[in-house]
């Protein structure tokens, strides 16, 4: 942050774990995760960039 000035955001990267009975439901929730960013009113509301990087483990 520059001296002075106002900090703020100039990109989010979101890494949920996301816990999967089946791990061949991996493809479909990362599906699920695209839509769900893709039509999420908070990322669509900002002015940088929101990614996501899910990371699937099966129990």
């Amino acid at each position: 942050m520059v001296e002075g000035e106002r900090g703020h955001f100039t990109q989010i990267t979101l890494k949920p774990l996301v816990t999967l009975r089946d791990p061949a439901d991996a493809a479909r929730a990362e599906a699920l995760h695209h839509h769900a960013h893709d039509a999420c009113f908070i990322a669509n509301s900002l002015n940088f960039p929101v990614s996501f990087v899910p990371r699937f483990v099966s129990r």
